[in-house]
């Protein structure tokens, strides 16, 4: 046996030890472990029964598997087939159509992936929704069972199967009279208006609907063997490769010309008879072939930041050709030759990260360098809000939002006057009214960067807090007030406090009270005022006398301003008298509404006074709308 013959005959081997080896790898199943957690991003609580569909890329494919979440807000599935390495996302949508998605990169060791997600969802009423449907149909039939795959909230659906028949079930079963192609549509809308959508799509019925796909293998970027796969089996494969050239066959090979360009497009067409009855179908796909010399190599690579690390990079060879040996240089004095290498930098910086490939495949040699800059991008900066408690009544309470840039892991709050706190946003309550240095430092700590800190101050001027009342007249005589030492408590009187915001007032407190008509209300906080005083409906006076403001007015805009700046006792109130409406042969009565949409509590709609007013606009009696 002669020296070129033995070479021949090693190569062959090679060869065929390299397909097997490829056919076995290609066998081995990989699969995606993809988890995850749905919450109401206003009030945290888990959202149950909520679609999320995760998306697998690989090879230029992509296959969607849907997944719904529990009672506890969780989805996942361990068992999401994909090939060696790829691209996993997984998308949902919130109560406004919006899309929320996360993706990541798939690589050996690197399969298991959480995805969370904090969303609005139906507790705010979307506005949005999106029809669709899927179907299948019965074996030896014309019967289709359709699925209603809708997003949103709808409640009504109507179907038309394009043989003017229709139906308004969620999800009906329909046959046909005869085979053929119709055009389905499914519409849906709910009662409140705040979703409608119309979906149409054409379904086969009676007919098979062909698909084919391919997929291919190479050892020297020239010669391809392709392997065609169709739905239902074809009786015919037809192959054209892009160069002029085409081929027959299932599974066919091809050798290009390395001269003639270097990518083509291979187009699959199949076809299929059924002889029985009489239906036919052709199926079309294709996919981009790139062809290379094998003397030809060159070095690309591209990165990835890690999601919970900035200072770690993850780096991925792009380069083509045979490639043989990488050699990694980070720019910062580290090296590796690893093909897909994961490397962490201790500071943050510019690098020029160059990567030096060889072929040697065939005996043929190549060798070649890329270099790009990468940027690595990392800062902690302390910064915080504080907001003042106007709600819960308590005086001098804060409520501290962390605004730190940077993921901060630990935080250390002091408040100003000695107390300290660890938690990320607490509330704290001073004890004295007061200016207070308020700092709050924070950390992260990296495996090989080490720790970050850094600390922001600022400081907070609290209000102060002042009490004041006064006294509530009938006919300019305190309420309840008779005479002497004795006191007859005939009447209830109920003082309403409101903030006062340029041309708009805010309710602050309430006060009930009886003895000499005083009321009066503690640790207000200042500002400017208004204040309302009434009788309750048990009062003696009650049909006597309606509320009035801060002195004697009828209507807010008209009262008297309390800017509250000091101790004020003498906030006084005169109620307004009103002398009864003559008897006649006439009534009045109506509906009180409300007019903005976005008004929730319409239970508020009750108990509200209705005024009847003379000529001059002077109250003559009132009354109170009922729960109606």
């Amino acid at each position: 046996m002669t020296t070129k013959t033995k070479r021949l005959t090693i190569l062959l081997i090679f060869i065929y030890l390299f397909i097997i080896l490829v056919v076995v790898a290609a066998a081995q199943d990989t699969t995606l472990s993809v988890t995850g957690h749905i919450s109401d991003e206003f009030t945290g609580e888990p959202v149950p029964n909520h679609l999320v569909v995760v998306s697998v890329f690989f090879g230029g494919n992509n296959e969607d598997y849907e997944l719904y979440t529990n009672d506890a807000g969780f989805y996942g599935s361990n068992t999401i087939p994909a090939s060696t390495q790829g691209v996993v996302r997984a998308t949902t949508f919130d109560c406004f159509g919006e899309e929320h998605a996360q993706v990541d990169l798939y690589y050996p060791g690197n399969y298991v992936f959480v995805f969370d997600f904090e969303i609005c969802t139906d507790s705010i009423p979307p506005v949005w929704c999106e029809a669709f449907f899927s179907y299948e149909p019965v074996p030896a039939s014309n019967t289709i069972i359709f699925f209603d795959l809708s997003i949103g909230n709808p409640t009504n659906w109507y179907w038309d199967f394009g043989d003017n028949n229709s139906s308004n079930e969620q999800n009906p079963v329909h046959t046909y009279d005869e085979t053929g192609v119709y055009l389905v549509c499914l519409s849906i809308w709910n009662n409140s208006d705040t979703c409608e959508d119309t979906y149409c799509e054409e379904i086969f019925v009676g007919i098979e609907d062909c698909e084919n796909w391919f997929w291919y293998e190479t050892f020297d970027n020239i010669t391809f063997w392709f392997y065609g796969e169709s739905f239902p089996t074809a009786n015919a494969y037809l192959w054209d490769f892009g160069d002029g050239n085409t081929g027959y066959g299932q599974d066919t090979d091809h050798t290009y010309d390395p001269n003639a360009g270097d990518m083509f497009i291979v187009t699959l067409t199949t076809y299929h008879y059924e002889p029985a009855t009489g239906d036919s179908c052709t199926a079309i796909s294709e996919q981009e072939i790139w062809v290379e010399n094998q003397g030809n190599c060159e070095a690309d690579f591209y990165y990835v930041a890690d999601s919970t690390n900035p200072f770690q990079i993850n780096f991925y060879d792009n380069s083509t050709g045979f490639i043989n040996y990488w050699f990694w240089d980070f720019g910062n004095g580290d090296f590796s030759e690893e093909t897909n290498p994961v490397h962490e930098y201790l500071n943050p910086g510019e690098y020029e990260v160059c990567l030096m490939i060889i072929s040697d495949s065939l005996g043929v040699y190549c060798t070649d360098v890329y270099c790009q800059f990468i940027e690595i991008d990392y800062s902690l900066n302390s910064n915080f809000t504080a907001v003042l408690d106007t709600l819960s009544g308590l005086s001098n309470n804060y409520y501290f939002y962390d605004n730190s840039p940077g993921e901060p892991e630990t935080w250390l709050w002091n408040f100003g006057d000695g107390n300290v706190s660890y938690e990320q946003n607490p509330q704290y309550q001073y004890t004295e009214s007061g200016d207070y240095e308020v700092c709050l430092e924070v950390s992260r700590t990296f495996p090989t960067a080490g720790t970050y800190f850094d600390e922001f101050c600022q400081t907070i001027t609290t209000p102060n807090y002042y009490d004041f009342g006064g006294i509530t007249y009938l006919d300019n005589i305190p309420m309840n007030f008779i005479g002497g030492d004795s006191v007859v408590n005939v009447d209830t009187g109920m003082a309403y406090l409101y903030r006062k915001y340029n041309n708009a007032i805010i309710p602050v407190d309430t006060n009930i009270f009886y003895e000499y008509g005083y009321y009066w209300f503690s640790q207000v906080r200042e500002g400017d005022y208004i204040i309302k005083v009434g009788l309750t409906e048990n009062s003696l006076n009650y049909n006597n006398y309606i509320t009035a403001y801060h002195e004697n007015a009828l209507c807010w805009f008209n009262a008297n301003t309390i800017h509250l700046f000091d101790n004020n006792y003498s906030v006084n109130v005169n109620l307004i008298e009103i002398p009864g409406s003559q008897p006649g042969i006439g009534s009045i009565s109506g509906y009180l509404t409300v007019s903005d949409k976005n008004f929730l509590n319409k239970s508020l709609i009750s108990n509200v006074m209705i005024l009847l007013l003379d000529e001059n606009n002077n109250p003559l009696t009132f009354t109170q709308s009922n729960g109606s």
